[in-house]
């Protein structure tokens, strides 16, 4: 069999218009491909920074609420000390316990919720009896705790 040249076809791909179509086609679809990997990874990195803000949020909560208890802990050693009522009054601009404990609760969620509960309960049962330890010297009747 013999082919001429003008009979003579060559396959698709092999023209300049083909391999320029399949060209831009691959282009096209890779552009596309690393546009959506671009946001899926700012969306990812977005939801990231916000869970690290709440992180940050609750870590500076719970340090003034440590220092809220510290306080609260200081006064009544003060009173203890001198037997000066002025130890046991609430000073300027110090955080109240039940304030900071709000704001964390507002904040957790999720798994953090029953770490909050547990958190909650006993720093409540802590400035339950505290308030009570410092009724009691106000009212002038000191018991000794036993050592724990």
């Amino acid at each position: 069999m013999r082919f001429s040249a003008r009979r003579f076809r060559p396959p698709a791909l092999t023209t300049l218009r083909a391999q320029t179509l399949t060209l831009t086609a691959l282009l096209t679809i890779g552009i596309l491909g690393a546009t959506t990997f671009v946001i899926y990874l700012d969306g990812r990195a977005s939801n990231n920074y916000l869970a690290a803000a709440r992180a940050q949020d609750t870590q500076l909560h719970l340090a003034a609420l440590e220092t809220a208890m510290n306080d609260a802990k200081a006064g009544l050693q003060g009173f203890l000390a001198t037997d000066d009522l002025r130890f046991l009054e609430p000073e300027v601009g110090v955080v109240d316990i039940r304030v900071v404990l709000e704001q964390i609760g507002r904040e957790s969620g999720g798994d953090d919720r029953a770490d909050f509960q547990r958190l909650a309960a006993a720093v409540t049962a802590w400035r339950d009896w505290a308030d009570n330890q410092e009724l009691r010297l106000r009212l002038g009747i000191v018991v000794v705790e036993p050592k724990t």
